[in-house]
């Protein structure tokens, strides 16, 4: 990210024409407004539906009403609630870039284990705000849930 920064400024320098130095510059401010909405990003978002699996294969699945099962985002936890009821809450660090991918180091603050929380957004629905919210809690055990900022 650093390098396309530092090219970009060198481009920037050598430019002559206004317009082009502005043109630039809003190429420059929509991109890395992009790199941040990938992100998963502060407040509230619904579930929509959840699967769990193990050993690759399906162990439940459960879809919701709107509102009964929510992610709630801060910088420094993530806090899945469902009916009211925290079911889940991760301490998270600051993400990686995987492959298009945010992926989060985790702890959950209930049992104290390791986890890694994959964001990823979803483009075969665009009327999502959200996206995939994939939490490895081992090996041999994920959830995907599907989520849309509410």
């Amino acid at each position: 990210m650093w390098r396309i920064f530092y090219q970009l400024k060198t481009y920037y320098k050598s430019l002559k024409q206004n317009n082009m130095k502005k043109l630039l510059l809003i190429a420059f401010l929509a991109m890395c407004s992009m790199y941040s909405f990938a992100q998963l990003t502060e407040g509230k978002y619904k579930i929509l539906s959840v699967k769990g699996f193990m050993n690759e294969k399906t162990v439940y699945e459960n879809t919701f009403a709107d509102s009964t099962a929510i992610v709630r985002v801060t910088p420094q936890l993530v806090n899945i609630v469902i009916s009211g009821y925290s079911a889940n809450t991760y301490a998270i660090e600051k993400p990686q870039l995987l492959e298009g991918n945010y992926l989060y180091k985790a702890k959950e603050i209930q049992s104290n284990s390791d986890a890694n929380l994959l964001f990823r957004r979803v483009d075969e629905y665009p009327q999502l705000d959200g996206g995939l919210l994939i939490i490895n809690r081992s090996e041999n055990y994920a959830d995907i849930f599907i989520i849309s900022k509410e």
